[in-house]
């Protein structure tokens, strides 16, 4: 029923758990495909251990280092109704594909997809998780929706792996994988294509995929992102895989696409290498396609800030990569500054003044760097008992002791906000308002 593809290349460190979450899933008609490039590491030497052990792996050695090639290749010869493809640093919730194909085969779906976990174990072995929805609108979960109804989901959606795809519905639309070198970012032309020909999906809120963040060596976090991410959008356009002449459709996707160019371009290991001529070339390329698809987007299609972040980054990419530089500098004083905090004393706290999306991205950004959030606090009354990522919101009186490093997440009320906790004891040096550059 289900043919799982795992492509592979010196994942040495995970590939053990992966392929555990994969054969030990309550699901059992599985049809295992492991495709290496060329693994130096010992990766392939696992996976040939497990596949002694277990009769439904199967193994394919790729001699092109080209993700897209290996999942091609894996689709080639699936003997699965449906597929799914696990990136072999994650792994899976031992259930997810018992629930999936049963709720693909009772709704006669296109394809299926569930939530995800962001995740990293720390050197010290503490995890970071963070559950994470695939779709912001709720009321889109758990029933069949018809995407070409919803051209929106090129902007939400964009998650190959939390998924499994009807085989005959890929074959019958010709949906094939960029064969590009490298392996990052090969996904986004297969996940426009399906939300274009599919008829019949459905996300459902149950948590199935476990997403490593953070890897060392992972291929998203390379110089050559912001070419991965261009060859795929000018390979739909080039290729004419999604008809040009579908306004509403492109619209939304040409506006996954500066989404993303701007994401590319917000990394350190990008910004601080505008002056590299390849990188150069390769933002020309992109800025020139960001240009081309004002014919269809404007702005009204994005928030005031964030358009000013495109256009200045269209106008006058030095200026644009001083402001990155200013924003990673921002973050990292929070962090040195939380990190100083906590060890004064064990009793040593940190809580964020204000839960809404700023309060959260500051949590967050906590989080991934190991550090604990004691406590939201807010002003509103109506949030105060509520729960956020797994951290409750409180009164300010019931987090009023000497070890507690408040920082101060609500725009424009910043001064006030502080005049409120000097009023009510904290010491100054207790108080602390992130740079406006983090949110920029």
């Amino acid at each position: 029923m289900l043919t799982v593809i795992l492509p592979s290349l010196n994942v040495v460190q995970y590939i053990g758990q992966c392929l555990d979450s994969v054969i030990n899933q309550t699901y059992k008609e599985l049809d295992i495909i492991c495709v290496d490039a060329g693994s130096t590491d010992g990766t392939l030497e696992v996976i040939e251990q497990y596949a002694d052990i277990d009769k439904r792996i199967r193994i394919i050695n790729c001699e092109k280092k080209s993700y897209g090639i290996q999942v091609n290749m894996a689709m080639d010869i699936a003997y699965g109704k449906y597929i799914a493809i696990v990136d072999t640093d994650d792994f899976i919730s031992l259930d997810m594909y018992s629930k999936l194909v049963m709720m693909a085969e009772k709704n006669n779906l296109d394809y299926i997809k569930a939530n995800y976990t962001e995740y990293y174990q720390f050197n010290n072995n503490k995890v970071y998780e963070h559950r994470k929805s695939i779709i912001s609108e709720s009321k889109w979960y758990n029933h069949v929706i018809n995407p070409k109804e919803l051209p929106q989901l090129h902007c939400q959606d964009g998650y190959l792996w939390c998924g499994i795809y009807n085989i005959d519905f890929i074959k019958i639309n010709g949906i094939r994988f960029n064969t590009t070198s490298g392996a990052a970012f090969q996904d986004v032309g297969f996940f426009h294509q399906v939300t274009y020909h599919a008829n019949r999906v459905m996300f459902t809120d149950i948590d199935g995929y476990y997403y490593r963040i953070l890897r060392d060596g992972n291929s998203i976090s390379s110089p050559n992102g912001l070419k991965y991410m261009l060859q795929e959008y000018k390979r739909l356009i080039d290729e004419n895989l999604i008809p040009i002449d579908d306004k509403l459709q492109w619209t939304y996707i040409y506006k996954k696409m500066i989404l993303s160019f701007v994401a590319e371009c917000d990394k350190d290991i990008i910004y601080n290498s505008f002056k590299n001529d390849s990188i150069n070339l390769y933002l020309e390329e992109a800025v020139n396609l960001m240009q081309e698809s004002f014919k269809y987007l404007k702005m009204m299609d994005f928030n005031e800030t964030y358009w000013e972040k495109v256009q200045l980054l269209i106008t006058d990419k030095n200026k644009f990569a001083q402001q990155q530089s200013k924003k990673a500098q921002a973050i990292k004083c929070l962090i040195n500054k939380c990190e100083v905090h906590i060890n004064i004393s064990q009793d040593a706290q940190i809580v964020v003044f204000g839960c809404g999306i700023r309060g959260k991205r500051i949590a967050e950004l906590l989080m991934k760097h190991g550090i604990h959030l004691s406590a939201f606090v807010d002003n509103d009354v109506r949030k105060t008992g509520k729960t956020i990522d797994g951290v409750n919101v409180t009164t300010l009186k019931s987090n009023i002791t000497k070890n507690v490093l408040y920082l101060i997440s609500i725009k424009n009320h910043e001064d006030d906000i502080k005049n409120q906790l000097l009023s009510n004891g904290i010491p100054i040096n207790n108080i602390y308002v992130p740079d406006c550059y983090i949110w920029i």
